[in-house]
């Protein structure tokens, strides 16, 4: 992964740059104020705003994330599952809404490639 300053819109203040491995830049503290920390991703300069978590830190955050918001639905999946008359259109409904809260979650936390 590479790391570019962008200011006033422009790469390393250049407006173009052929190479985002500079080193050795140097910036005055003012300047560096005003700029933002973005990533080269995928082909695309995307903005971080601060460090891209690491895998494992992604693994923990979607942990969290399923524990709070998966695992309450596959409860009451489960729930009706038990009942005497089971509703299948509420558990197709409610396997969706869990699959949908499955892939958000992966949006929301993506591993490296």
């Amino acid at each position: 992964m590479y790391y570019a300053f962008i200011e006033n819109g422009k790469i390393n203040g250049a407006g173009q740059c052929k190479c985002l491995t500079c080193e050795n830049i140097e910036i005055s503290q003012e300047v560096f104020e005003n700029i933002s920390l973005y990533a080269y991703q995928n082909g695309e300069i995307v903005y971080v705003g601060e460090p891209i978590p690491t895998d494992e830190e992604q693994r923990q955050n979607r942990a969290v994330a399923y524990q709070a918001e998966v695992d309450p639905i596959t409860a009451h999946i489960e729930r009706l599952r038990d009942e005497a008359e089971i509703d299948a259109a509420k558990i197709a409904e409610l396997i969706a809404e869990r699959t949908k809260k499955v892939e958000e979650i992966k949006a929301l936390y993506p591993y490296k490639e």
